[in-house]
């Protein structure tokens, strides 16, 4: 079985919680430049240092869950908070406003598919795409973000490829998630 992203749903709340506090920011502070790819810089800074929420969507009823600051618990907000604000400070300091740029992405995401891949390919299962999405949200809550908006962020892809206890984490969690479906059948 090949697995692609278009097999799957999920989704990182925290991407929304960035979006959120970004904007209340901008909107305190207009000595910030607020352009797309400041505010893309500044979402990538504050994802790679927060604990991922991912979780799965299982189906067109569920797309995205509403999310509120105000409903985030104390600590996590905070955390947030002091986040976004180093973010806001590195990206107003030094603002990358040339160079080719592609859609935020997490990396860590790529290279849990290439292994899960390697994983399945002598196997004869097949999932469902609600297995997959809740697989891969299982995977993807326990990795290090990696979250890029730039060509040269493909480095993180490419440096925790070759990173074996990087790699040997993935698989870990792959193979723990796998028990975990295994499990709920």
């Amino acid at each position: 079985m090949k697995v692609k992203a278009e097999d799957y749903r999920i989704h990182n709340e925290m991407e929304e919680v960035a979006d959120l506090v970004i904007k209340e920011i901008l909107s305190e502070d207009s000595s910030i430049c607020g352009c797309s790819s400041c505010q893309a810089d500044m979402k990538s800074l504050i994802l790679n240092r927060l604990n991922p929420q991912y979780y799965p969507i299982l189906n067109t009823a569920d797309e995205r869950r509403e999310v509120s600051l105000d409903l985030l618990d104390s600590d996590l907000f905070n955390e947030v908070l002091v986040e976004t604000y180093r973010a806001v400070l590195k990206v107003k300091d030094k603002p990358r406003h040339d160079g080719e740029r592609f859609y935020l992405r997490n990396s860590a995401e790529e290279i849990a598919l290439s292994a899960l891949n390697e994983i399945l390919q002598g196997e004869k299962r097949t999932f469902t795409g609600n297995q997959l999405s809740t697989l891969m949200s299982l995977v993807m809550n326990n990795l290090k973000p990696l979250y890029t908006t730039t060509f040269k962020g493909s480095a993180f892809t490419r440096t925790a490829e070759v990173d074996p206890s990087y790699i040997a984490e993935v698989y870990s969690h792959i193979f723990n998630a796998l028990k975990q479906i295994d499990s709920q059948d």
